[in-house]
């Protein structure tokens, strides 16, 4: 009997882990366009360039947080640290695209443009997607193997 329901635990727990994992990955994704859209609608796109890079502790890792300056539509030169920091940051001297909002200077300016943006959302996406996949396999292989058996 321990036989039998150790294939459905398995299957059962692949898939509803898998389906949560790539549900949960692709609402971040959808989530983060929506964003994406809002700062378009209502923000200003300029290039910036990164002027440092403040690191901090994360865990066991560094973090590092570019310092950006760029200057906004009033002609106004202005610096500030991305609220967004990864173990691999861009480098001193690379341009990169900011979204501010010029009607609220206290508006944190957003940095963009860096490949690695959402990258986690459509890995966790996959990976959910792939967990899931196994599931139902292992689902199938146990009903195909009881009605023959």
């Amino acid at each position: 009997m321990t036989l039998v329901v150790v294939p459905w635990v398995l299957g059962v727990g692949f898939t509803v882990v898998g389906g949560l994992l790539a549900v949960t990955g692709a609402r971040m994704a959808a989530r983060r366009r929506r964003h994406a859209e809002m700062r378009a609608a209502r923000g200003v796109q300029v290039t910036g360039s990164v002027v440092d890079v403040s690191w901090r502790r994360g865990g066991e890792n560094r973090i590092g947080f570019p310092v950006v300056e760029f200057t906004d539509s009033r002609g106004r030169a202005r610096r500030f640290r991305s609220d967004v920091g990864t173990s691999v940051p861009p480098l001193e001297g690379k341009e990169v695209t900011v979204w501010y909002d010029p009607f609220d200077d206290d508006a944190a300016p957003v940095v963009t443009g860096d490949w690695r943006e959402g990258l986690q959302h459509w890995v966790l996406t996959v990976v959910g997607a792939v967990f899931a996949l196994v599931g139902v396999a292992v689902l199938l292989f146990t009903i195909a193997s009881l009605s023959e058996g």
